[in-house]
Order: C-alpha cells, then structure tokens, then sequence
C-alpha cells in the first residue's frame, strides 16, 4: 500500500542554470559536422581499399561466393533436390503457359524458366523464392507486345480466307521482348546500384494486390480465346503435369489439329538457343513500360523474399534483389527470355517440399535444361486449350484476394480505397497507366491524411499517469487550469493552418476578433495622442511667444481642451479590455509525442502572434532523442534561457524576442514562453510514464 501510494505523489524540483546562448552550447553540444565534409569522408572509407573490404564488397555483390563454401551437405542437400525436383515440375508447364500471355511461342517461357533462374542463384540473397515466368508480368509484356506487332501487320494476301504469316510475327515479337527485357534489366540493375530498393515502400500491400486481382481478370479474358477453341464440357482439374501428358497424347493420337483446326504448341526446338544482341531500334517504344515491368517484378519479389525471412529467420538485401532481379533479366535478354519475377505458387511448393537455399532453384532450372535438350518435342502436339487451362487454374489463389474487401471495410478505409482504385484504374486502363494511377493516388492518401489529422484536448486518466481523449472514456478528465492540445502529425504547409485553426478552435479564444479589435484600439490611441501632442505644441508655441498661462486658461481654453483630451485617450489595450472573457487554464501543453517532424511554415505558425494570451505553453516530444525540425542552432535569435523567476536583466533580455526556448532537465521538453517571460506553474507530461510537476514559482513581473 505505500509503495501504491509512492507511486502518485507529486516530486519537487527546482533547476537553476545560467543563461545559454547560441554561442554558449560549442561546448556541450559542438556544431555537427559539414554534410559536404562528411559526404567526402564517407566516400574516402567506401573507396579505402583492404583484403577484407574488398571480400566484403565481393561477397555483398556476390552471395554464393559467401554461403556456398558453408553449404551442410548432408542436413540440406536431399531437401534441396527434392525441392528443385518438385518446381521444376511445376515451371515446366507454367513456363509454357506464361509464354502466351507474354505473346511469344512457349519454348520461350523454357528459356525463361532457366537462364533467369541459374544467374538468380548466383547473386540473390533470398533462399526460398523462385524466379521465373509469372502471369502479372507476362500478361504486361503481351500486352505490350500485341500492339506493337498485333496479328494485321502479317496477313499473307488470299481471296477464301485470312492467314497469318505466324513465323515472321513471332520472330518481331521475340525481338520487341528481349529489347524490353534488357530495359527492365538495366533499370533494375541502376536503381539497385543507387540503393533505390526503398521505391517499393510507395507500392503498399493494398495496391499491389488490387493491381495483381485486377491483372488476373485481364490474364483471364486474354485466354478464353483459347479455351473456348476447343469445345470441351466440364473439365477436371488434375495436376498440371498429368493433365499436359495426357492431353499432349489425346492430341497427337487422334491428330486433333489437322481434323479439327484446334491450336497447338507447335514446334518447341531442341538445344539452346544462340546468344543475340537485343535490337535498339525497340527501346523507345518500349522504354516506358520496361520501367513499369521492373518495378512491379520487384515489388512482388521483394515483398516474397522478405515473407519467407522473415519466416525462417535471416535477412535478405533489398539493394542486391535488385541487382540480382536486374542480371536475371539482363543476361535473359540475349537468349530470347522475356522478363521475369517471382512466383508464388512455385515459392511455396519450394519451401514447402524442403528447399533451403537457391540449390534448389538450381535444380529446378536443370529440371528445365534437360527438357529443353532432349524432350521438347514431346510437347509439340500439346493443345493450347491446356495452357490457358493451367494459367486460369494457377490464377486461383489470387481470385481470392477479391476477399480483401471486406476486411478492409472493417479495419481501414482508406486502404480499401487505394484498393479499389488500384483495381478499377488497371481494369478500365492498361496495366501501366492504372500502376501510375494506383501509385499517384496511393502518395495523395497519405497527403490527404496528415491534413486532416485527429487532434483533442487530452486528459488525465482517473488516478493513472496517462493521457487521452476525454471523449473517449468518462474515466478521463481534464486537468483543472491546463490545457493539452495533442496533434497526431507532422506540421508543414499542407497543414500548418488547419493547425491554427484547430488550436484556436479548441482553447475557445476567438484570437482572430480579438486581434482586429487590438488594432483598431491602437489605432484610436494613436490618433488621440496626435491631437494631444499637436495641442501641445500649439501651447507650447503660444507660450514661448510670450502668451500668458492665465490667457490661455481663460480664453482660448487651450489646457481645459487639452486636459480634456488627454482624459478621453483610451490606455494601452489588454485581453479584457478587448472583450476577452476569463480563461478557465492558464497553462498550454502542446503534446508534439505523435509530430515526426516540423518545416519552415510550421515554425512560422508556432512563432504567429496569434498563439499569444496569458497562458505558458509547453511543447512536449515523446522521445528524449526527438527534435523538432526547427533546432534551436538555427534560430540563433532565439536564447536558451533557464528554469528561474526571470531577473530584471534576464527580461530584458527575453522580452528582446517574441519566442524563447527554455530546455529543461528533462530532455524531451522544451518549454515556449510567449509575449509574456513570466514562469507559472505547469506541468511536464510524459506518455506512460510519471508525470513530473514543478512546484508554482513566484512570478517576475519586472
């Protein structure tokens, strides 16, 4: 019981220090360094060279050089295979698949599914994801290409029908693909050198899988053409595998191409392709939506790597994804690839059947490479009907992100919001200009946001040490003669006057009036002083002439008039006079705990006359490290002054500005005393913590 009762009785302290000045603190607290100074100093040590910052750097740029020598064979080498055996299984059929919607033949989505994926295993950081083709992108890169070289630039001339000359078409496609994925590649791999990889934090989760739900619908449509040319009823859904080995021999026994015009892989090559240098004459038509692909591949790698990590408990290096993404992609490039990222379904069955680190990837591309060599022409009679089945069958995990509405509704609107914008935008656009829209309208949100901020007059919790809204709960009550104001965002000049506003609506002081009645007050003064001083030296010239005292007094009556006058001038206007009625506080605490940072105009706003009364007011920071963007070594105008009945020469020291900081003991406070250098009693609040009162000290009025 008396440790209860220690825990809410009140400390006194008093604080007595000497005036600091901006000159003072280059003792205690030194100028910081030039930022040009330590900018050059910061390149001189990356530049230092030595045995072990160049391993460092070697092993940064490249990570197998770092985790293969400590690979454990025996605890992770059968889990990896397994693994790899299992997603090579699973890329087979999704890299013939995804080569459709890219708008290239589907031995292309082979190539894809192996050159990526060995270069990946090489520089990437993640253990678990597998790079690969993937239908958002894929279906970016189609679309891209379905109107640079759409099907009318290649009708071959007849008089019974239409054909399409489909080998010079692909072939142009092929080509416009790999100048796009070197682009991706290339932007990928500079703003991974910059260490740009924070891009991805202005794609949020909500818009992300409103802009992949919506690219689902797009990947859907693009391939009921090729379903419905083939006139099945109901289908099963067998693995994806069994259902290509099936079909594939269904097609080429009973020959259904030649009897009944269904569309078939056709002929897939065997061996590798050779090495060619993407065309150039491309990139400009291109260049726009290979930025678009490269972000959006990497914001969908980037935001797996990080969920598997986080799961087993390593990190991965958003910079080196990046690059690692960019040389995938580069590299790819010159052997026919079209752009890839990282697929979920393949992630999941990688981690799922034992996969640790990018062996199994490894293994999975070699899955790839023997098909490519040896069995693909197997696959040659294999219907397109059966493709377009295995990518709507692939799209069902991400149907059911159309489940994020309604837990959205009921936990944030406004991500619901940015999610149906992102949706709607990429339905009724293409898929590049509805990301531009999703990513404009998702930065607007959280511009829209912080100016309208949640802000209250806080008060104490019945006998606890904290602070909340009284509307909250009938348990919290307003400290008697204080006054709380908390903001819940920064200050800047989106905002900085709806600030205003909010404070002078919440002390209920119409300082805005009052201000306009002081004016017109000083102005009435200074014109009767005019009259008075003009009489006066009117007097004075009448008396130097040698006019009487008695003369003036009883004829012209210029001293009644004067005395007269002098007896009607107004004083000096005070709050009262004004119509200012009593305040019910005499202290004012800005709680800044939730205010991340303060510009120019915020400062301006706190310096405004307006923010004048008969009230202190205290700033209060959450944390003791926090200051306000306005630090006290930049406003050398303003001086530091104590914690002590202000002294006839500290006022006039202080009454020199119309804002003074006075830093207290406790440092995650700065006290602003305001026209007025007069110490009352206040008190320091802090969150969650016991509140520190100072005992009333006597004011200075000098």
């Amino acid at each position: 019981m008396e440790n209860k009762e220690m825990r809410f009785r009140d400390v006194a302290y008093t604080v007595n220090r000497s005036v600091l000045h901006e000159q003072d603190l280059g003792g205690p607290a030194p100028n910081p360094t030039s930022s040009v100074r330590s900018f050059f100093g910061a390149a001189k040590r990356k530049l230092r060279c030595s045995v072990s910052a160049a391993k460092h750097i070697l092993f940064q740029f490249i990570p197998i050089l770092h985790w293969l020598p400590r690979y454990p064979v025996k605890e992770w080498l059968l889990g990896d295979i397994v693994s790899g055996v299992s997603v090579g299984i699973l890329q087979l059929p999704q890299g013939l698949a995804y080569a459709l919607l890219a708008g290239v033949p589907p031995v292309f989505g082979l190539y894809s599914s192996f050159f990526p994926v060995m270069v990946y295993s090489i520089f990437g950081t993640s253990r678990h994801v597998s790079i690969g083709s993937f239908a958002v992108v894929s279906i970016m890169i189609g679309s891209v290409t379905e109107s640079l070289v759409p099907n009318d630039n290649f009708i071959l001339p007849g008089n019974d029908s239409l054909h399409i000359d489909t080998v010079a078409r692909d072939k142009a496609r092929v080509e416009v693909v790999a100048a796009m994925t070197l682009l991706v590649g290339l932007f990928q791999i500079i703003l991974g050198l910059v260490q740009f990889g924070f891009v991805v934090t202005y794609l949020s989760e909500p818009l992300i899988r409103g802009y992949t739900t919506a690219a689902t619908i797009h990947v859907t449509v693009s391939q009921l053409k090729h379903i419905f040319g083939l006139p099945l009823s109901e289908r099963s859904q067998p693995l994806s595998l069994i259902l290509l080995i099936i079909s594939t021999g269904i097609s080429y026994g009973i020959n259904l191409h030649e009897k009944y015009g269904v569309g078939i892989v056709g002929d897939i090559p065997t061996g590798l392709v050779t090495p060619m240098v993407p065309k150039a004459e491309f990139f400009a038509a291109v260049v726009g939506n290979a930025f678009a692909i490269a972000v959006v591949g990497y914001t969908i790698t980037i935001s797996l790597a990080k969920m598997f990590a986080m799961k087993h408990g390593y990190k991965v290096d958003s910079n080196q994804e990046l690059i690692a993404l960019g040389f995938s992609n580069l590299v790819g490039s010159f052997f026919h690839c079209f752009a890839v990222t990282t697929s979920m379904s393949r992630t999941l069955v990688q981690e799922s059947t034992g996969g640790n680190t990018q062996v199994a990837g490894t293994v999975s591309a070699l899955i790839i490479l023997v098909i490519i060599l040896k069995a693909g022409e197997l696959f040659t009679c294999l219907p397109r009907a059966i493709l377009s089945a295995i990518v709507i069958a692939n799209l069902k995990g991400m149907y059911k992100q159309f489940m994020d509405i309604p837990v959205l509704w009921r936990t944030n609107k406004y991500d619901l919001l940015i999610w149906l914008v992102a949706f709607l935008s990429t339905i009724c656009l293409n898929m590049d200009i509805g990301l531009a829209v999703s990513v404009v309208f998702g930065l607007f949100t959280v511009t829209f946001r912080s100016q309208l901020p949640h802000y209250s007059i806080l008060g104490q919790v019945f006998e606890t040490d904290l602070y909340r809204d009284p509307e909250e709960s009938s348990m919290v009550k307003e400290i008697s003669g204080i006054k709380i104001f908390h903001w819940n965002t920064a200050i800047y000049f989106a905002n900085a006057e709806l600030y205003s506003k909010a404070l002078k609506t919440k002390m209920g002081v119409n300082v805005d009036k009052l201000i306009e009645k002081k004016k017109k007050a000083v102005m009435k003064r200074k014109k009767g002083l005019q009259k008075v001083i003009c009489l006066a030296k009117n007097i004075l010239a009448k008396t130097q002439m040698g006019t009487g005292l008695e003369f003036l007094t009883n004829k012209d009556g210029m001293l009644g008039s004067l005395r007269t006058l002098s007896e009607t001038i107004p004083n000096a206007p005070t709050l009262l006079s004004l119509g200012l009625e009593k305040l019910d506080f005499h202290s004012l605490i800005l709680d800044f705990s939730a205010v991340s940072f303060i510009d120019t105009v915020g400062v301006k706003k706190l310096k405004n006359p307006q923010f004048s009364g008969s009230w202190n007011t205290v700033i209060s920071l959450k944390d003791p490290s926090a200051r306000p963007q306005f630090s006290l070594r930049s406003m050398t105008q303003f001086p530091i002054s104590p914690l002590v009945p202000a002294s006839p020469a500290l006022s006039k020291k202080l009454q020199k500005s119309d804002l003074t900081f006075q830093h207290l003991a406790c440092p995650f406070m700065f006290y602003v005393e305001q026209f007025c250098p007069v110490l009352l009693t206040f008190t320091l609040i802090q969150r969650h913590k016991p509140s520190l009162k100072l005992r009333p000290l006597t004011p200075s009025l000098n």
